[in-house]
């Protein structure tokens, strides 16, 4: 009868040991392999992160969103003084009317996203057409405007 109380402290001991490597093996940090387990610095430039994001709605979360980015069109993507003025229409082709959710993202030439901004067309009519508009204060030059449309019924 002794061996099996030994037998349990061996197996949680052998379990405790395990546990230990494990938590310990996560902890290494950002070496660069050469066993030095310092992490390693990184510099991030301020383009790391959207300078201006204002967006109220996540991408995706639409209910039974399709994607429509063929159902609008860019007029303009121009900078002026430190803001990006865009514009341009959604034309809906289905036989109900749907909501647009437009997401315009500035990137650099690098394509990192410095700005992101939501417009939202509410009901636009069955084979309508809506205007849209969106300002996005970022202060930089030589920026792309890209779109993410998403349509969902009225």
């Amino acid at each position: 009868m002794t061996t099996r109380p030994s037998l349990l402290r061996s197996s949680l001991a052998l379990l405790g040991t395990a546990a230990l490597v494990t938590t310990l093996a996560g902890c290494t940090g950002g070496g660069d392999g050469d066993g030095d387990a310092s992490p390693t610095p990184t510099t991030t430039s301020a383009a790391a992160a959207p300078a201006v994001t204002d967006i109220t709605d996540d991408p995706g979360t639409a209910p039974d969103f399709v994607g429509a980015l063929q159902d609008v069109q860019q007029t303009a993507c121009e900078q002026d003084g430190g803001a990006w003025n865009v514009t341009g229409t959604a034309a809906n082709p289905t036989d109900a009317a749907q909501h647009y959710r437009i997401y315009v993202s500035l990137l650099d030439g690098d394509q990192a996203t410095l700005g992101l901004t939501q417009v939202d067309l509410d009901s636009v009519g069955a084979g309508e057409t809506a205007d849209w508009q969106a300002q996005v204060a970022v202060d930089a030059p030589d920026l792309s405007c890209v779109l993410r449309v998403e349509r969902f019924a009225a």
